[in-house]
């Protein structure tokens, strides 16, 4: 009976996939925050600039990073009970993820970082346009 109760609710749950992906864009986000902290990302800073400046560019690249980290938690999030602005608010960011990465394959910039998250936003396209109706006239097929 349990497992019977267990299944059929994951089998409602219309945006799981698109929850998770978006769960692991906030994990790549905190691993680039991370990095960024400890100056493991190369921001391009000119070699003459000071420290002030140095520090600068590195808390507003960090602020901005967090910024998307809790952007992608919070869609996860109202994509429990979603309506259709949150709907379409996801499809974007699926949508402008997978051209970003797909651009920068194209770019030969093959990187596991560009090759995840095309693929990771193909996922949540699909998720998202599977359950598309139940979020934007709220009844399931």
């Amino acid at each position: 009976m349990e497992k019977t109760d267990i299944l059929e609710m994951a089998s409602r749950d219309n945006f799981a996939v698109a929850q998770v992906v978006l769960y692991i864009f906030a994990v790549f986000q905190a691993a680039a925050a991370l990095m960024a902290g400890i100056n493991g990302v190369p921001f391009g800073i000119n070699a003459e600039a000071t420290q002030a400046q140095k520090i600068l560019v590195t808390v507003a690249s960090v602020m901005n990073i967090l910024g998307f980290f809790s952007a992608y938690l919070i869609i996860a999030r109202c994509l429990n009970k979603p309506n259709k602005l949150v709907w379409r608010i996801a499809f974007c960011i699926f949508l402008v993820n997978g051209v970003m990465a797909a651009a920068s394959l194209i770019i030969h910039v093959v990187a596991v970082n560009s090759i995840s998250m095309c693929s990771l936003s193909i996922a949540g396209l699909i998720s998202l346009w599977k359950g598309r109706d139940f979020a934007v006239i709220g009844r399931e097929k």
